[in-house]
């Protein structure tokens, strides 16, 4: 996930997520919901019109929002996930 350049709190989920899978899955709603509602709803209230260049950047930004939720989907199911520095943009 080259370039999304994801929280420290969301870092954290992926690298080192909680042991304990009641917290695991509290911060996976906090973050899943945070990308939710600040990234892709926001990104739906750009109007891009007829501008390439934004409408680009806009489809840019909701697809590396998208896949970023699919590495956070990833994270609940097991005990011991770690991710790439470069899934996370580093």
């Amino acid at each position: 996930m080259a370039g999304f350049p994801a929280s420290a709190r969301a870092r954290s989920m992926v690298w080192n997520p909680p042991a304990d899978m009641v917290a695991r899955r509290r911060r996976y709603n906090q973050l899943s919901e945070g990308i939710l509602t600040k990234v892709l709803l926001a990104a739906d209230e750009v109007k891009t019109e007829e501008i390439l260049e934004a409408q680009k950047l806009r489809k840019k930004l909701i697809d590396h929002a998208n896949e970023f939720l699919g590495v956070l989907d990833n994270v609940p199911k097991t005990s011991a996930s770690r991710a790439s520095s470069s899934q996370l943009g580093d």
